[in-house]
Parts: C-alpha cells; structure tokens; sequence
C-alpha cells in the first residue's frame, strides 16, 4: 500500500551564539535531511533570534525557524531522531498539519 505524504511542520530552536552562516548552514542540512528522505519543503520560516522565557539548556537567546514539508508518515520518526541528536540546536517540536489553514495577511 502506498502512502500518500502528509504536510508537517517542524520548529527548531538553533544556539543564537552561532554566525549567520553557520546557523544558514544547518538550515541547509535540515533541508537536505528532508529532501534525501522522500519529503518535499513547503515554506521555511526564520523568525530570527528571541529571548527565551526561561533557560533551555543553559541559553536564554535562540534562533527560530519554522518548517513546512510533506512526507510519508514513517519520515516522521527518523527526523525526530536526527534533530534530537544535533548539538547545535537547543529543541525542536514536529507535528502533522491535519488542514492547511488560508493564512491572509492584513485581513
């Protein structure tokens, strides 16, 4: 049985102490990790660097970034386990988008 791909969304937090490049760079290999596993981007988001509310793991600044891709629903498991093994970013949050919502701005 073939599986139809699913649109996620993935945010991660990178170390706000890191260069513009270097952070560009590991956006880069998030892409490419999705791309060699079978999943297409949608939309890549950088919301830049903000303050945390509270520590996460010693920091108080991180870089945002959102991402929107599709993929099979077995993708879903091996990308949890690549992000939670990367040293540079602090947390990462995935989840399957049921309804692409029409996002209007200015209405």
């Amino acid at each position: 049985m073939i599986q139809a791909p699913k649109l996620y969304e993935t945010a991660f937090i990178i170390n706000a102490s890191l260069d513009d490049p270097v952070i560009d760079g590991i956006i880069d290999k998030v892409k490419d990790v999705i791309v060699k596993n079978g999943g297409e981007i949608v939309d890549i988001a950088k919301w830049g660097r903000k303050r945390f509310a509270f520590p996460i793991k010693k920091k108080n600044n991180g870089f945002y970034v959102v991402c929107e891709f599709k993929a099979k629903r077995s993708f879903n498991a091996r990308s949890r386990r690549i992000s939670g093994r990367s040293r540079t970013s602090c947390c990462t949050c995935s989840r399957h988008i049921r309804k692409k919502l029409n996002r209007t701005k200015g209405k």
